[in-house]
């Protein structure tokens, strides 16, 4: 009892100190706004390109369940707003990688990127990006396209985070799931989870999986994903060709949205699948890959040189030039969670600027104690 209350204050701890880091930085940003910094920084980042990476777009609440995986369309509507407003050339991530190779510039220029190919890309995002003639790149991880069901791990965490219930009986679902009664309890939730996506997966066919998600769903008393169908699913085949005419370059993001850790072979079936599926629809070539998760290494990158693909976008933030390697290039991350003057820190170089300044802080105080 004593180690599990000292790992909740230490826990606590941590989280507040977080909380006040994130409040510290937010403030130094408005004071940097201004002060002018960020129109300086704008001027000084002109000739770099900012890379910036979305997910999926919420129905409900998603956005407040996983607030750095699903933004509110509304949301989104501001940030293409802010971008307009800022003057930014938004190019393709063609151009983009072509002005990289090159060496030649484009100034304050922002390439737009989409990942796993989540429903509400079609049903807000596409149309607000037609709106504002903004084109994009949507990496598609196609295992879920194909199988049209919710994806399962999601799906699974989102009923149990949504639903108002303390208990819950689930052997109607299986007999040993009824070892889990109180799905609120601490740690409780995680190990249910597990264990009813483990289940899940398990079962031999889609129809199965399907069914197993909307009985789960009805027992948890959770309506939104029973009345709202494309709710943590992906685009289908149709849809992903015609999201096409609305300026979204679909492009290559694995099939079941891994690589392996160090065996090349899972990162060359999944290349294999992902573009048996994508070649029935795609209008574009296929050249661009995005790691699933931001994961790779070396080995990685040098297999999708010889596979024949262009570049590779990760999941670190930072801005590209002429040095930026085409196979690991960043990517600023935006969600729910990024308030307005942190995105904005972004667009106008600034957040780089203490990133470039950290870094440098970091690799003096290493040097010095070397010595």
């Amino acid at each position: 009892m004593a180690t599990e209350i000292t790992l909740s204050v230490l826990t606590i701890n941590r989280q507040r100190s977080r909380s006040m880091s994130v409040l510290i930085k937010r403030f130094s940003y408005y004071i940097a706004k201004y002060l002018g910094l960020f129109l300086l920084t704008h001027r000084h980042y002109r000739h770099k390109i900012n890379i910036l990476c979305y997910h999926g777009f919420s129905y409900h609440d998603e956005h407040l369940f996983r607030p750095k995986l699903f933004m509110s369309p509304t949301l989104f509507a501001q940030r293409l707003e802010l971008i307009k407003q800022g003057g930014f050339n938004v190019i393709s991530l063609d151009k983009a990688c072509q002005l990289i190779a090159s060496g030649e510039t484009l100034e304050h220029s922002i390439v737009l990127t989409i990942d796993d190919g989540w429903f509400g890309v079609a049903d807000f995002a596409a149309p607000l990006l037609n709106k504002y003639q903004f084109n994009s790149t949507l990496y598609l991880t196609t295992y879920y396209v194909k199988n049209r069901i919710a994806v399962v791990n999601m799906m699974v965490a989102y009923l149990l985070w949504k639903t108002c219930k303390d208990t819950v009986d689930l052997s109607s679902l299986d007999p040993r799931l009824s070892l889990y009664t109180h799905i609120k309890r601490p740690n409780n939730g995680e190990e249910l989870a597990k264990r009813l996506i483990q289940y899940c997966e398990q079962l031999d066919t889609i129809t199965l999986r399907g069914g197993f998600l909307q009985r789960l769903a009805q027992l948890l008393e959770v309506a939104q994903p029973l009345q709202q169908p494309n709710m943590f699913k992906l685009i289908d085949l149709g849809t992903a060709s015609t999201i096409q005419n609305q300026g979204l370059d679909l492009q290559l993001h694995s099939h079941r949205h891994h690589i392996g850790k160090e065996a090349l072979s899972v990162l060359q079936g999944e290349l294999d699948d992902n573009v048996a599926v994508m070649h029935r629809i795609a209008q574009t070539p296929l050249r661009h890959f995005c790691y699933p998760s931001g994961f790779y290494t070396a080995q990685h990158a040098h297999y999708l040189r010889e596979y024949g693909m262009v570049s590779a976008t990760s999941c670190h933030a930072g801005m590209c030039d002429s040095t930026s390697d085409l196979f690991g290039l960043p990517r600023f991350l935006d969600g729910q969670n990024i308030t307005k003057i942190e995105f904005e820190a972004e667009l106008y170089g600034f957040a780089q600027l203490m990133r470039s300044l950290k870094r440098r802080l970091s690799t003096r105080n290493l040097d010095n104690n070397k010595k």
